[in-house]
């Protein structure tokens, strides 16, 4: 199979456009890239992101990989999937190949009445919402089920907490606290009867691995651990949607977030 072409957003900022770089580096086979118009294209998520991502797939880009996505408006992401093209969005923790492994396994215990935390440490009072949002979608990813309410509880300059619920009836807590060290580092916990499970997820472009394990009446099942960046797996699940070998729900986890969390979408831009 012949390596698509790829096409970095020539607005990216230097760090997104560093870590599509690196990632695109380390799979050699899959990509080329190019300046001309890609069959995979990486967006920047800064302001703008939705309408440059349209006009990529509009363009006939097979499919599209978008950096740290910020909010959105409801009628621009309905425009971007109504284009055709498959959206990888590249959000802190959610395509960590932790996540991957364990979620089916959390799927089964996320019984109506389980409790969900998901926390994150983050260096900045600006970086909070960023932080929960991505909580959030990586939270839908592991409990496979959409969000259906999450609403503040508690924020501070240092500190921001939103509770709510999924359609599945599990019970969500999501908090990012502001600390001195250990930044972009989340965990992850879901608790049901006798039943738990937790992931440690790090910090979004190390290569250190997450770590996923599953409890029970039994004892403690730790699952494989593997060593692969979240970009490097994004990038990896754009390349196999451009081959139609995925359909990534992306937007669509996207679009419910913001509907149940109208606090996550006050900054969103058009």
């Amino acid at each position: 199979m012949s390596a698509l072409t790829l096409r970095i957003d020539p607005v990216a900022t230097a760090t997104r456009q560093a870590a599509a770089v690196a990632a695109l580096a380390s799979l050699p086979e899959s990509f080329r890239r190019t300046d001309d118009a890609g069959e995979v294209v990486v967006v920047d998520g800064g302001d703008g992101w939705v309408g440059r991502a349209t006009a990529a797939a509009r363009s006939g880009a097979r499919a599209l990989l978008v950096l740290d996505p910020g909010p959105a408006v409801d009628a621009d992401l309905a425009e971007l999937a109504a284009a055709g093209a498959p959206v990888v969005l590249d959000v802190p923790w959610r395509h960590d190949e932790a996540v991957r492994r364990v979620a089916p396994r959390i799927h089964r215990l996320a019984a109506p009445g389980a409790l969900f935390e998901a926390r994150a440490t983050v260096a900045d009072t600006a970086d909070l919402a960023d932080a929960t949002r991505a909580l959030a979608l990586t939270t839908q990813a592991l409990v496979g089920s959409p969000l259906t309410e999450l609403a503040p509880l508690a924020g501070t300059p240092d500190h921001l907490m939103l509770t709510g619920s999924t359609a599945s009836g599990v019970h969500v807590v999501v908090s990012a606290v502001v600390t001195a060290q250990g930044h972009g580092c989340a965990t992850f916990r879901l608790v049901v009867g006798d039943r738990a499970a937790h992931v440690t997820l790090p910090a979004p472009g190390t290569a250190a691995p997450g770590r996923a394990s599953v409890t029970d009446a039994a004892g403690r099942e730790d699952l494989p651990v593997v060593f692969e960046s979240g970009h490097r797996t994004a990038m990896r699940l754009a390349r196999d949607a451009a081959h139609g070998r995925c359909v990534p729900d992306d937007v669509a986890d996207l679009r419910s977030l913001l509907a149940a969390a109208p606090a996550l979408a006050a900054d969103a831009h058009p």
